[in-house]
């Protein structure tokens, strides 16, 4: 979706993919940002919508990023990948430098925003130094630790940047591999949507697709599955992930939650940035699976 990212077939898949970063883990638990939370290289950011809300009550020390910078929409497309340039001076502005160690928090059970900011990270190339707070603020409640309504201030960092493209998928590495076999293709989208709506034109999935929701990788707290729920679930969705995975869903929001539970288990993994609303649009040559009864016209 943003030309500077675009992928040739051969790169994607010639690429070493991520199955493993040997540094700082995924996850990380309310106990250790405590123990933690006065570390000079300690950068805590909070994904989400309002900054009003986070003034009034956030974990201290951490630092507002606005989901939308991060993850821009614009008339054409939703749920873009930024501009690098405007995403370094957002992480610069937010004090996060080459030495930072990164902590995405979150609230309201939105992991999936704190998701597709790790994801823009990786992308980026912070792998290994970039983690989500386990359940997020209410993980950070739940424990008993305080939290604060003051500003918080932090020297602008000096930060480098640099493209993980093994990370991202494109409508055209994807279409040059639909029928060799080489990929695991996953839909996170709702089950409805995989099947489709024969009311509705081109409805239905990327052909080869196979289905496993987002939101069934979640629990009931909003935090990612485990890892002995997360291979039950896997397992039982017909993904090859012996193969690299290339994860979408509508928008690439989702989506990412599928990403972040496949680097837990240490699958290869990217993510397809337009998803499906790109696949859509793209025309015939880029096929779908429909319902059987497709729309008559």
């Amino acid at each position: 979706m943003v030309p500077i990212l675009a992928l040739t077939t051969a790169l994607f898949f010639a690429s070493p993919l991520n199955a493993q970063d040997p540094t700082s883990p995924l996850l990380v638990s309310a106990s250790w940002l405590h123990d933690h939370a006065t570390d000079p290289d300690l950068a805590i950011l909070h994904v989400g919508f309002n900054r009003r809300d986070f003034a009034r009550s956030h974990i201290p020390g951490a630092r507002f990023i606005w989901y939308e910078s991060i993850a821009p929409s614009n008339p054409d497309a939703s749920t873009e990948v930024p501009d690098p340039s405007s995403l370094n001076a957002l992480l610069e502005g937010a004090g996060v430098s080459d030495r930072s160690r990164i902590v995405i928090t979150y609230s309201e059970r939105n992991l999936t925003l704190a998701a597709r900011a790790l994801w823009t990270l990786e992308l980026h190339g912070l792998a290994g130094r970039v983690s989500i707070l386990d359940g997020g603020n209410d993980a950070w409640k739940a424990a008993g630790h305080a939290f604060t309504d003051a500003p918080t201030s932090a020297a602008p960092g000096t930060l480098t940047l640099s493209l993980d493209r093994s990370r991202l998928a494109t409508a055209e590495s994807i279409l040059g591999h639909l029928h060799d076999a080489s990929i695991s293709l996953l839909d996170a989208r709702l089950r409805t949507q995989y099947d489709g709506n024969p009311d509705q034109f081109r409805s239905g999935h990327i052909p080869g697709a196979k289905s496993l929701p987002s939101a069934s990788l979640i629990d009931s707290l909003g935090r990612l599955k485990t890892p002995e729920l997360l291979r039950e679930q896997f397992g039982g969705s017909e993904i090859d992930t012996t193969k690299p995975i290339v994860a979408y869903c509508g928008v690439g929001q989702s989506a990412s939650v599928s990403y972040l539970a496949a680097r837990r288990l240490g699958f290869r993994v990217s993510l397809y940035d337009g998803s499906f609303q790109d696949w859509n649009l793209l025309g015939p040559e880029y096929p779908i699976v429909e319902p059987t009864h497709p729309v008559k016209h």
